[in-house]
């Protein structure tokens, strides 16, 4: 099994589909800049969706 992310702002999709490593990255970069640059968004803003999957399951599907 593979999991993946999805990061929202405000319930919209900023990121989708991206790997554990680089959500970790993002994620810690996401919080730190929301706090330091002033816009209409705070850190209540930021959500993100876990996902797992079986990749040979996705690769065998048929359409």
């Amino acid at each position: 099994m593979k999991k993946i992310y999805h990061i929202y702002v405000k319930d919209k999709c900023l990121l989708h589909s991206i790997d554990e490593e680089e959500f970790h990255k993002t994620w810690t970069t996401l919080n730190h800049l929301i706090g330091l640059i002033k816009s209409d968004y705070d850190k209540s803003d930021l959500s993100y969706e876990e996902l797992y999957y079986n990749k040979e399951s996705v690769q065998n599907s048929s359409y």
